[in-house]
Order: structure tokens, then sequence, then C-alpha cells
């Protein structure tokens, strides 16, 4: 009898892999020795195909059952002939599921867990019977064990064992200093924003200041960057060095369930400002929630060092209710070692705070730069003018400056002589950025870089940051002429046209209109994207 067999991905016999069932050819031969086996390792969905269909077996036991739908789980349970064991934490991320319909999608989307009352009942207090509860950790320093426990598991807390105080401490960066640390980006007022209407967000002044934080972590063995945004995540792998294999990763919360690095940097991405509105993940974090549900799975897969980044004065509000997401951050608020992020970017290599001369480097950036993209809140853009010699530099074809009018469709005076002068200006509206790709240099501010206000401004010299800002950003052009591609008049009052993105019931909407002209006439042209 062959102690233990596995079907999927052979194991490496030099660490007690297991026999790779999978590469013997004959199906009644992979099925006899399945039914000869001690143990045999599965995926839950390897039940229904046709090795182990209609096997059944002693004991079957079901891991990370929260990400097992309830009719998958039945199915499992179904192969045992004695006892069913689902083992799986019912705090963290349920099953992944598609449906048509919000019925089908609302059943494939409870775990087992939830569909035999178990979750409700441990929320009520209520001990069910046949529960077992594992409270002992052994993953997290002792600092991150307890602010995930007294957030996420107030009725069963847990327990940091002794190994991990007996563990060595890997090398660090300069700036983890503390288990738990905090960047609090309030005061840089980052602004969150969106491609087109899409509800999916992401962060460039938060990305400048994680290229900050990589660039000074190259001690660190293994570390993860997670969000909950796919937008973000996709952004943050620019971030990563070629040389650190899968030792380094960039994920979303969702895609990093059951992963663990020693440091784990979590980009909360949404700040309040550009996109206003924070999403429910922080506004509705009770117990169960998806909210509550992300940030327990990211906090508890650092190992060492765990570390967030976020607006505190947006995530963390006294007036709201005091449910698990918020007790998180208030935990994080009293028990973190808080890092200022202009201490983190005084003598950085690749993040700077740019706080005189912006109109000298600008002028050095365009210089060198074979390309541009801007995008300009509603200002008056009094920084605009000095720098039309660098800007008209630039290729018109691989050059695009997007600046928001006002609510009347005009554009700032500054930015009609531009375009007067051969620059490609585009109105477009709303405008959530506020930032510019020149170059391999990022620039962002908290209002409109060329305005008289601009707020905090962050420089980054990143070629890889700078090339995949540049593609999330760009337009496609359809109707209405995308990124690099020249404005287009109204034929009427020769003012530009304005691009309007919007979101229609979720489905991003792009229109290409004189608001002026069609405004009045209730004439414009669509593209849904």
């Amino acid at each position: 009898m062959a102690p233990l067999v596995r079907l999927g991905r052979p194991g490496d016999p030099a660490r007690g892999g297991a026999v790779p069932v999978d590469e013997i050819a004959g199906i009644e031969v992979r099925r006899q020795m399945c039914r000869d086996a001690g143990i045999v390792a599965a995926t839950a969905h390897h039940v229904v195909l046709e090795t182990l269909r209609e096997l059944t077996f002693d004991v079957v036991v079901l891991d990370e059952a929260n990400m097992t739908s309830a009719v998958l789980a039945m199915l499992v349970a179904g192969a045992g002939r004695g006892h069913t064991v689902l083992a799986g934490d019912f705090r963290q991320l349920p099953p992944v599921a598609r449906a048509e319909t919000l019925d089908v999608l609302d059943w494939l989307h409870r775990s087992p867990f939830e569909r035999s009352g178990i979750a409700q009942a441990v929320t009520r207090g209520e001990q069910p019977p046949g529960l077992a509860v594992l409270t002992e950790q052994h993953r997290m320093r002792d600092d991150i064990g307890r602010v995930v426990s007294r957030a996420f598991y107030p009725d069963s807390p847990l327990r940091t064992a002794v190994s991990v105080a007996k563990r060595r401490r890997p090398r660090r960066a300069p700036w983890a200093t503390s288990e738990l640390l905090l960047l609090d980006t309030s005061g840089l007022h980052p602004r969150t924003t969106g491609r087109q209407g899409a509800h999916s967000r992401y962060n460039v002044a938060h990305l400048q200041l994680d290229a900050a934080l990589v660039r000074d972590g190259t001690a660190i063995r293994s570390l993860g960057l997670v969000t909950p945004f796919a937008p973000q995540a996709r952004l943050l792998e620019s971030l990563l060095p070629g040389n650190r294999g899968d030792a380094w990763v960039a994920s979303t919360v969702q895609r990093f369930q059951g992963g663990e690095r020693d440091v784990v940097i979590y980009d909360t991405v949404d700040t309040g400002y550009g996109i206003r509105q924070l999403h429910e993940w922080y506004t509705d974090g009770h117990d169960g929630s998806t909210g509550a549900r992300l940030l327990n799975v990211a906090a508890s897969r650092a190992r060492e060092h765990l570390l967030i980044v976020g607006a505190m004065d947006s995530l963390h509000c006294w007036d709201t209710d005091r449910d698990a997401v918020w007790t998180f951050f208030e935990e994080l608020e009293v028990r973190a070692e808080h890092l200022d992020w202009q201490d983190l970017l005084y003598d950085s290599p690749v993040t700077e705070h740019v706080t005189q001369h912006l109109i000298d480097r600008l002028r050095n950036d365009l210089r060198r730069a074979a390309t541009l993209d801007m995008w300009l809140p509603r200002a008056d853009l009094v920084n605009l003018p000095p720098l039309l010699p660098g800007l008209k530099a630039v290729p018109p074809s691989r050059s695009t400056i997007w600046v928001e009018p006002d609510a009347h469709g005009d554009l700032a005076p500054q930015a009609r002589q531009a375009s007067r002068e051969g620059l490609n200006i585009r109105p477009v509206t709303p405008m959530l950025e506020s930032f510019a790709v020149i170059g391999d240099v990022v620039w962002s501010a908290a209002n409109s870089l060329l305005g008289p206000a601009p707020g905090p401004i962050l420089r980054t010299e990143h070629p890889a940051l700078a090339v995949a800002i540049r593609q999330a950003q760009h337009r496609p052009s359809g109707l209405a002429p995308g990124s690099n591609r020249p404005a287009r008049r109204c034929t009427r009052c020769r003012r530009l046209l304005i691009r309007f993105e919007t979101s229609i019931r979720g489905t991003p909407e792009i229109r290409h209109e004189c608001q002026s002209c069609d405004r009045a006439g209730a004439r414009h042209i669509r593209q849904v994207i």
C-alpha cells in the first residue's frame, strides 16, 4: 500500500513529495492506486473527475473549506463513508463565484460554514455542536497577531505560539523598526482614481510611496505588496525587481489568501480624495463583511512586519460604527509605530517631496522626455505658459495633456492658448487624476500640478512604474479620440469637444460632445465600452 498519493502537481521527492499519480498511464491503474493508498491528497474538484469518481473513503478532510462553495462541499462529503471534517476560517474570504442571477450568486458565494449556520451562531456568541476552534497561531509576530485577534476574533482570541518568539529574526528594511507599522498619508491628500468611469481603483501617490519603501527594502528576504484593488496590484508589480523570483510578490488580497511573507505592505488605495466616496469595504466593516475579511486576510499573511499605507483621516472616522474594520484601524492607530511620509522620502533615491523650483524641475524632465501624459484638474493653470517651449519639444503624436473644463465647458485661458500654439490639449470630465508621466518620471499633486496651489507634490523616477501608469491610463480611440490622438472641435462654435467619462448602472460610458451646442440641441455621440 502506498502511504500517500497525490493528484495534481507532483511533489518533490527530496522533501517527501507524494507519488505523482497523474503521470501514470491508464485510468484503472490510477484508480487502483487511490483505492490502495492510505491517504489521497487531491483538490475538491477531483472528487467528481475520472480518477476519484465514485471512490469512497473512511474519512474525508476538506481543507480551506471557507473557500469552497456549499454545493462542492456536499459533493466532497459524499465521498466519505465515515467522518467528514471541514477545516477552514470563515472569518476569511469566501468562495469566488460568478453567476447570471443574484440568487445563484448568493448560493455559490456561501461556504458550508454559512450554509450550516455555524458562522452566524458564532457571531451570536453561541458554540455550535461539533465545532472545534483552534486559537494558537504560528505565523504572525505577537503585535500583529494581537491586532488581528482583537479586530476579527473577539469571540475566540488568538494566542501566539511560543515558537514564534523563539524564531530567528531575518534582516529587515531600515523603516521596519517595529512589527506593526502605519504610514498615514492623510497630510499628503493622495487622490484615488479609476479608469474611464470604472469602479476599480488605484492611487498614484501611494504607488510613489510604495516605490520608496521597496527601494529601501532590499534586505527583506520575502515581501508581499498587497491591495484589495486589481488595478493597483498590477501597478505594484512594476515596482518589483526582476531578481527576487517568487520571494517578492505583488497581489490582490484575493489571490494572496493562503500565502505568507516576512513583510507585508498593505496599500489601502482609498483615501476620500479624488473618488470621494470610500468603497464599501471600508464603510461596511461588520463581522463577516467582505471588508473585514479582506483586512483579516491581508494582515494575517505577515510573519515579521506588517505595514499599512492609508489615509487614516478617512479610513478611521469616529462617526462610524465600531465594527471589525473600525476596530482594526483603532488598534492600528494605538499600537503601530507611525511612519512619517516626509521622513520616508527625506533621502529616498527614487521618490522625493518637491517643495521648490517646480518649473525648473519640470523643464529638466521635459528635456529628456520622449513621451508626455498630463492630467490637470480644474484650476487656473498659471504654471502652464512657462513650460510651453518644453512641452512643444515632445512630438504631438506622443503627447496628451488632459485638462478638466469648468461647469460650463470652458477651459482655463492658459489651456486654450496652449491649444492654439499646437499642444495636444484634450478636455475631459470628470477628472479624478492629478499627475503627469514625463518620460521615465512620475509626478503627482494633491491639486492641479500646474495650478496656483498644487498642494504636496511627489516626483518618482522609475521607468517601469512610468510605463505601467501610462498603460493603465491609456484611453483607446473610438468615436471619441483616445490618448495621443488630436483633439476635435465643434463644427459650429469651434470649441474643443469634451470627452465625458461616466458610469451608467455600473457600465462605463464615453460621450464626446460640445458642452454648449450639443447640450442645447440634446445631440451627442455615445460609445459604450
